[in-house]
């Protein structure tokens, strides 16, 4: 993982990374200070920056209690500290089955880490979940589709003096063209300055790209997709699309 940095420039020309926690904590449960000091050493060498970390300490959905919340607190803001010594300035949280009735507790662990994380210059961010029909009744259902998978976080974030990173999903998520614009528009208000790329049948990147640019976008647009052939699919759309 040191050595990707330098992989991203010689590779794509990129300086903006975005990292998964575990990679940073090497097998361990908390952030290691001295690996991100090494790790930060890597990224300046090459002019590079951290742009986020991607948190899966778990749920904030599943924080049923104050013992729960104050648990993953705990953990979370080892990894607000840990942002500091690498740089970072977006953390991304897990909000995977957010609904009405667990919203509220969501909210209080978003807040709390967020009223944390902010005098550090740090936004605490969540992305749009995969649409579930056992969960949330038929497909078709556009309305409630939306919700789900987007509306409800996009409350939680307005409530918690959180944010948001939207995440375009692979099939299945967004159904058509239309679903993807919603989405972008209707978080635009509170995104962190990332949204995650990848490509479907469903819709198409390159013209989500010109939406989102059409609505003053300045921020990142981060690839997740794996092996070198997708990427550079995903990769040479959003350059060939960007204003």
């Amino acid at each position: 993982v040191l050595d990707i940095p330098k992989y991203y420039l010689d590779n794509y020309g990129v300086t903006n990374i975005e990292f998964q926690h575990s990679h940073l904590a090497q097998g361990t449960i908390d952030p290691d200070p001295a690996f991100l000091a090494e790790m930060k050493a890597r990224v300046d060498g090459v002019g590079a920056r951290a742009n986020q970390i991607n948190l899966e300490i778990g749920q904030i959905t599943q924080l049923s209690t104050p013992e729960l919340r104050d648990a993953w607190l705990t953990r979370a803001r080892k990894w607000a500290d840990a942002a500091t010594i690498l740089g970072a300035t977006r953390l991304l949280i897990n909000q995977t089955g957010l609904s009405d009735a667990n919203k509220a507790d969501a909210i209080a662990a978003w807040k709390a880490f967020q009223d944390y994380a902010r005098p550090k210059g740090i936004k605490i961010s969540a992305e749009c979940r995969p649409f579930s029909p056992t969960s949330y009744g038929p497909p078709a259902d556009y309305p409630n589709r939306a919700r789900v998978i987007w509306g409800l976080m996009q409350e939680c974030a307005e409530a918690a003096g959180g944010y948001t990173n939207v995440d375009l999903g692979r099939t299945g998520r967004f159904l058509n063209q239309q679903e993807v614009h919603d989405a972008i528009k209707g978080t635009m208000k509170t995104n962190a300055g990332s949204i995650h790329v990848k490509m479907t049948p469903h819709w198409d990147l390159g013209t989500a790209v010109r939406f989102t640019e059409s609505l003053g976008f300045k921020g990142l647009y981060t690839i997740e997709v794996d092996f070198d052939p997708a990427v550079r699919m995903v990769y040479n759309t959003v350059l060939a699309n960007l204003s």
